[in-house]
């Protein structure tokens, strides 16, 4: 009696220590980790979501009005007056900017004033900044629209807000903000409500406005709590209401503004409209962007690149239909923890053996661990980490105290480090266990980025299992490469691989492995390609870019959870080098730096000085062909032949009629095509001011 009672009392302290974890935000990270797979995979469509639509600036509207209309992002503001009149004559409930319209337009003031006057038509909701510091400028007295009441509701703190600007917000119904923080470990799962200025000045966030504006009626914020109407909205401590995601990017019904735009031209030339009014009739249309290079895409449980607009659009359908995710309060955590941890310990102290005791964990695992995902189905957050958690220190505590079992908890807990750490990560902390540690060394590294050419579009026309099959056969030719030269992969993004030299153990000829790595990838892939070409339906191209240099690399992430990894300019500029293949119609680049580090160990030439976005100073950008002495990727090479360097030399001075000349006798050399082209498109006129013969890219 006196060991199962010990047995209880042990797992009782388990249960108090894992809830006082949890209450101290200990266990945060790995919880919310928890919560994401709960939205990901029990996320259901929102009763109300047929009232909420979304125009998408996404990459095809961004593609057609540069390809049709010759318009370059930024659009002109007087754009988007037809689509918001296109809105109105479909009878849409109101129009929700997330796009910020916060500096006067480069197109001019009366681009601003055409935009204004379609706003002030009514029914337009726009998004301002609340900063924490002084980035914008004083905040007004007061909101439109503003909660209403005592002001005891939790509230983010803002000093200063950037407003969009007057011409275009005077007329508009109402401001939101729509600059708030992600949790600690950068994902975005609630959103603040309410933002006090310290002048006493409350504004709304975004979705909160809107639901104020389109339904009538002020939210109120009395004795501590926010009510919209007569429901209450459930706020944490920090004012924050947890988004009830309803599934993927794209689950609420999003269109291309592009689409928009044609059906008022269409409309009034008498044509075929793309995108039916009855889509938009009753609805509240956002607009705002998805595309990757307009920078909002955020990462949200659902995924790592989620509109903002969506999460907005979200919120505001958690807000119409009323079904909050709340989470159940901590006296009811901290009962689970104690009840269960104490019941687990009596019964390992019951237990004759520990193999007995031990068939109890799981059962009590499974059991803390899938009643949440029932209750979850009822919109409740019920914790699972802090439970289980308890019912394991309860179990690890009470085997410890009877069986002394410390040697087979060491083994237990280093089979888990081995899953978070690669072989080579792991030798390196066994040498050395301060390597633990959050934080990294700069060194210098060559950097490795490859991605394949026109994937997205490939992807489209292939079923989820051909697609995976042929990218798990792609990276795992390409992996073996790299990890034949000694290199490290740093992750895959998609079909795009990061890899690096040099760490964790040092290589001095790192340059001249990475160099061997991308002539050697380019060959394998033209081995396998017939292959691959059967399944994709045309043969894979690949493009390369290496650069060396000096980089910060460690263990990057959070205390609970972290990589070995490398961040740093020199990272992003072997990026670029991939993205400039397209340019120079080259499938590897090299900066000059690797290119001096690998001594003489490819064949190869400059192709050109490049200045890429992000770095002043332009870069030398090199060609390899081959292994030095051959065989060469390239049939049309010549080795010793100097046309191609004499006609660059000719287009660096500016003299574009001999280099036009050399580059057009080299009629196979694809980067001498890219030459003629550019030397063609200058050729219209004199060369511009200061011409020094830098390639100036202005895109990533």
């Amino acid at each position: 009696m006196r060991r199962i009672g010990l047995g209880a009392m042990i797992g009782a302290a388990a249960g108090l220590v894992a809830f006082l974890l949890s209450l101290a935000g200990a266990l945060d990270t790995l919880e919310w980790k928890t919560l994401d797979w709960r939205l990901a995979r029990l996320a259901g469509p929102g009763r109300v979501a047929e009232r909420i639509a979304i125009l998408l600036v996404d990459q095809k509207s961004l593609d057609h009005m540069a390809a049709e209309e010759d318009l370059p992002w930024p659009w002109p503001r007087s754009l988007y007056a037809p689509v918001i009149e296109y809105c109105r004559d479909a009878e849409a409930r109101a129009v929700v900017f997330d796009l910020l319209f916060t500096e006067p337009s480069v197109y001019g003031e009366g681009d601003d004033a055409e935009l204004g006057a379609s706003v002030a038509g009514g029914g337009v909701i726009l998004p301002f900044l609340a900063h924490a510091g002084d980035e914008g400028a004083p905040p007004p007295a007061r909101f439109r629209p503003a909660p209403e009441g005592d002001g005891t509701v939790p509230a983010v703190p803002f000093l200063s807000a950037t407003l969009p600007v007057e011409s275009i917000r005077d007329g508009a119904a109402g401001l939101g903000n729509v600059l708030f923080l992600p949790d600690r470990d950068g994902v975005f799962r609630g959103v603040p409500a309410v933002f006090r200025s310290g002048g006493g000045a409350e504004a709304l966030a975004l979705p909160f406005a809107v639901w104020s504006v389109t339904e009538g009626t002020p939210v109120r914020a009395d004795g501590g709590r926010l009510f919209l109407g007569d429901r209450t909205v459930p706020l944490d401590g920090e004012g924050r209401m947890l988004v009830r995601f309803r599934g993927p990017a794209g689950t609420i019904p999003s269109y291309s503004i592009a689409s928009a735009i044609q059906s008022w031209v269409r409309e009034r030339e008498g044509g075929e409209i793309s995108l039916p009014k009855e889509l938009l009739r009753g609805r509240i249309v956002f607009i705002g962007s998805s595309a990757p290079g307009l920078l909002d895409l955020r990462p949200t449980p659902m995924s790592r690149v989620y509109p903002g607009v969506e999460l907005h659009a979200t919120v505001l359908d958690n807000l119409l239909a009323g079904d909050f995710l709340l989470r159940t309060p901590r006296w009811i955590e901290a009962l689970r923890c104690v009840l269960a941890a104490a019941l687990l310990g009596f019964l390992v102290g019951r237990a004759r053996s520990p193999w007995r005791g031990a068939l109890l964990l799981p059962l009590f695992v499974a059991v803390l661990a899938g009643a949440p995902l029932l209750f979850f189905r009822l919109g409740r957050w019920v914790p699972i980490v802090s439970p289980v958690l308890a019912v394991l220190l309860a179990f690890l505590a009470a085997q410890t105290a009877q069986y002394a079992v410390e040697g087979r908890r060491r083994r237990f807990l280093k089979h888990a480090f081995r899953h978070y750490l690669s072989p080579q990560v792991i030798e390196k902390i066994l040498e050395n266990p301060d390597r633990l540690a959050l934080g990294g060394e700069r060194k210098e590294l060559t950097l490795f980025f490859s991605d394949l050419a026109g994937f997205t579009s490939l992807s489209e026309g292939l079923d989820p299992e051909r697609l995976t099959a042929l990218l798990n056969r792609y990276l795992s030719e390409m992996t073996d490469l790299i990890q034949a030269e000694g290199g490290t992969v740093d992750k895959y993004e998609g079909d795009a691989i990061i890899a690096f030299w040099n760490a964790p153990l040092d290589q001095p000829d790192h340059a001249a492995r990475a160099l061997r790595a991308g002539i050697g990838a380019l060959r394998r892939l033209d081995e396998i390609n017939p292959e691959l070409e059967r399944d994709a339906g045309r043969p894979l191209c690949m493009r390369i870019g290496i650069h060396t240099g000096s980089v910060v690399v460690g263990n990057m992430g959070s205390r609970e959870r972290f990589d070995y990894s490398v961040i740093g300019d020199a990272a992003n500029l072997a990026s670029r080098l991939e993205g400039l293949g397209k340019v120079f119609r080259s499938p590897i680049l090299v900066s000059e730096a690797t290119w001096n580090a690998a001594e003489g160990a490819a064949a190869g030439r400059e192709v050109g000085r490049v200045r890429v976005v992000g770095r002043r100073e332009p870069t030398r950008v090199f060609q390899a062909a081959g292994p030095a002495g051959g065989p060469y990727l390239f049939p049309w090479w010549r080795e010793g032949d100097r046309s191609f360097e004499e006609g660059l030399r000719a287009f660096e001075a500016g003299d574009l009629a001999r280099a036009g000349e050399i580059f057009a006798a080299l009629a196979d050399d694809p980067v001498a095509g890219a030459y003629v082209d550019r030397i063609d498109a200058l050729s219209g006129g004199a060369l511009p001011p200061g011409w020094d013969g830098v390639w100036e890219m202005t895109s990533k």
